[in-house]
């Protein structure tokens, strides 16, 4: 009498193997969903951090010609020739200072060695376009003449991974003023 209640028991002791599939196969979508949802999290990410970087790049080149600015003594020279930017300024020193704007490259140049060779570095990689405005004593009224200028607005716009375009500007007085 017992033998039929203890082969019933021993039946269900197990999981079947279609149990088993079904719990594998929902394993497996979860498992599936959850490491898109993390790629795509870990992209996103990537790309702020990236572009948390190029903000960065753009600030650093604004301090280099923020403090190079305020410690000249005169503009060198300004002129924008098509694609080509340029912006030179004499420190108390005697050198020269230029900042210059080649296709995507932001280049500075000081004058540094004994021999008059010009040390060159490259500030930036990414840049889309730079601007430099020049302004009279007043602070408003723009100009060109180089005896003239006592304010300099310089604006960069630097392209971002994301594929989004950085612009940051500043205002430096010229320290000869």
């Amino acid at each position: 009498m017992n033998q039929p209640f203890h082969n019933a028991n021993k039946r269900r002791a197990g999981a079947s193997l279609m149990e088993l599939m079904a719990t594998l196969a929902i394993s497996a979508t979860l498992l599936t969903s959850s490491m898109v949802v993390m790629r795509s999290s870990y992209g996103a990410w990537q790309f702020h951090r990236a572009d948390a970087k190029q903000a960065d790049a753009a600030d650093t080149v604004l301090r280099h010609y923020v403090r190079t600015v305020r410690q000249a003594e005169s503009v060198l020279y300004h002129a924008t020739i098509g694609a080509y930017v340029y912006f030179a300024v004499t420190t108390p020193d005697g050198n020269p200072h230029w900042y210059i704007k080649i296709n995507n490259f932001l280049y500075y140049y000081s004058k540094a060695t004994p021999t008059g060779a010009y040390i060159g570095e490259i500030l930036t990689e990414d840049l889309v376009d730079m601007r430099v405005t020049a302004y009279e004593a007043d602070g408003v009224t723009p100009t060109s003449v180089l005896a003239d200028i006592h304010l300099v607005d310089f604006a960069i716009d630097i392209s971002q991974p994301s594929g989004g375009t950085l612009t940051s500007s500043s205002y430096a007085w010229i320290r000869a003023w």
